[in-house]
């Protein structure tokens, strides 16, 4: 999927796959841009049922990196520690 934010090109085909998600409770797909920007493929809550990672319906926003850090700590760890490095343990 393709799209233009901000004036600049967000390719999913062409960036990094950093994590994702398919369950009943949330659905996304992380990418990571060639250039370090993230991105997330979502889309709304009632189409979620339909979502597919083929053919990627939905629309990409935008992901500060400080909102990276908190939906990787929640949802995958191991993505986490793969982009930020490795966490110490309690």
């Amino acid at each position: 999927m393709k799209q233009i934010i901000d004036g600049k090109l967000y390719d999913t085909k062409k960036s990094k796959l950093v994590s994702k998600r398919n369950d009943e409770y949330i659905k996304y797909a992380i990418y990571k841009s060639k250039k370090g920007a993230y991105f997330a493929l979502t889309q709304y809550p009632y189409d979620l049922p339909k979502m597919t990672y083929d053919s990627e319906p939905g629309f990409l926003t935008l992901v500060n990196t400080d909102f990276m850090r908190v939906i990787l700590a929640m949802f995958d760890t191991d993505a986490y520690q793969k982009e930020f490095g490795e966490v110490e343990e309690a």
